[in-house]
This record gives structure tokens, C-alpha cells and sequence, in this order.
């Protein structure tokens, strides 16, 4: 079950995508960058190069405009900050969809109060149609609305969000075997879960660095689920005799 991962600008290479083909949705946009806070300044150089791809902020009007095309009905998780979220949430009112609005509580916050309040918490959009995958035999933290997680380490990209945490997205709103779609991959994070899912995947990235990245680590997820499926089939015997 190899992944199609893409290098390019999802506004334009969702164009190419078959219409109707994605059952979900995994995104993490970029948006407003805020300075100010040890974090933020360890990380600068990083959020240059994706201000460079983006500019400072985003406007998600193209993005919803193109998101849409490509997936069998509107069934996605799109990851915002409190600027970006009316705008979500106003379009999915508009197009008389189903939406909740979700939160990512990170307990161990980076401990910098600069006349703000600690950011410990990143805000998620889940809008759907009516007839979408909608897991209801998933056990109750699948279900709640604030999802406590620590932040991953830092390792290459500045916005890496919890593996496990994509697993639930996953697990949630998607049957096995079905399209996943992250048109922001990043480091690749929401790829991994959707292979470790048994779920195929489909990701964009505009960096060729962060591409990299999840490029090696999907890989990596790949690899494993094979070698995994290989060995739950061999005989018993051969088993014991790879034991020793």
C-alpha cells in the first residue's frame, strides 16, 4: 500500500487530483505567525523558510475553494488559530455542513508569557456532509472534543502535531483502505498514521526540506507494516527457526 507523495503548491496540484477520490481530509495550513517567546525565536529560521512559502499569513478562501473538488463528500480536519477559525466555521454554515470546533491541550506548554496568555492550546475545524465515515465503535477519548497531548520534539519541523493524535483523526473518519489526504504533509506525521491505519495516503508539500522528511518517514511506516504482514504469515515453524 505505497503512498503518493507530491512536491509542489497544493493550490495547484489539487487540480490534478481525480474529482471524488478523497474520503478525508487531514490539513494543517499555515497561518498567522506571532513573534515573541524563547520557542518562537528557536525555531526562527524554520519559520522564515515557511514564510517564504507562504507569506505571514493565509487566507483559506483559495484553499476551501480547491479542498473541495477533489473529495467524494466534504469530510476534513483543518487546523487553525482563533484569527483563522470564523472563517472556517462561517463557511461551513454557509455551505450547511456539520462542523465541531476541537482542541489540541498541549500540558506542557513552552513557559513564556509576554503580555499573552500561554499557547497550550491550537484550535481544529472537523467539517462533514451527512453519509461520511463517522466511527461510532471507537473508544470514548476518540470521541472528546479537547484532545490532551504533548507536543512532539522538535525534529526539523516547527509544527509537528502528535502521531497519535492523527491516529484518532484517522481512525475516526475514515474505513481501512480508504484515501487520506494531507495537502499541508510537512514532516509527515498525518501520512504515518494513515499508513499505520492500513489507510492509503496522498501528500503535498511545497518544501522540498520538510518533503524529505516525510518522505523518509513514510517510508519507514511502510516498510514496517510490510515487514509486519509478512511475518504474521509465515508458518509457526519458521517462526521457532528464525528464533533460534
Amino acid at each position: 500500500m505505497r503512498s503518493s507523495l507530491i512536491l509542489g503548491d497544493c493550490l495547484k496540484e489539487l487540480k490534478a487530483l481525480e474529482p471524488e477520490s478523497i474520503d478525508l481530509v487531514v490539513a494543517d495550513p499555515p497561518y498567522s505567525f506571532h513573534g515573541g517567546g524563547g520557542g518562537f525565536m528557536a525555531k526562527k529560521k524554520i519559520y522564515d523558510r515557511i514564510r517564504k512559502s507562504f507569506g505571514s499569513s493565509f487566507n483559506p478562501k483559495r484553499f476551501l475553494q480547491e479542498i473541495l473538488r477533489p473529495q467524494k463528500k466534504t469530510n476534513m480536519f483543518i487546523y487553525c488559530n482563533k484569527a483563522l477559525l470564523p472563517r472556517y466555521i462561517e463557511f461551513a454554515e454557509k455551505e450547511r455542513l456539520i462542523w465541531d470546533c476541537l482542541i489540541w491541550h498541549k500540558p506542557h506548554p513552552i513557559p513564556s508569557v509576554y503580555n499573552h496568555f500561554v499557547n497550550d492550546i491550537e484550535y481544529c475545524v472537523y467539517i462533514r456532509e451527512k453519509g461520511v465515515c463517522f466511527n461510532r465503535k471507537l473508544p470514548l477519548p476518540y470521541y472528546l472534543k479537547v484532545q490532551t497531548f504533548n507536543s512532539p520534539k522538535f525534529a526539523g519541523h516547527p509544527t509537528p502535531k502528535p502521531l497519535d493524535l492523527m491516529k484518532r483523526h484517522v481512525g475516526l473518519a475514515s474505513r481501512p483502505g480508504e484515501i487520506v489526504l494531507d495537502p499541508f504533509m510537512g514532516s509527515g506525521t498525518t501520512g504515518v498514521a494513515a499508513v499505520q491505519a492500513g489507510r492509503k495516503f496522498i501528500g503535498i508539500e511545497i518544501s522540498p526540506e520538510f518533503y524529505m522528511i516525510a518522505k523518509k518517514r513514510i517510508e519507514d511506516a511502510e516498510f514496517q507494516g510490510n515487514l509486519e504482514n509478512w511475518v504474521s504469515k509465515m508458518p509457526a515453524n519458521s517462526l521457532s527457526a528464525l528464533g533460534g
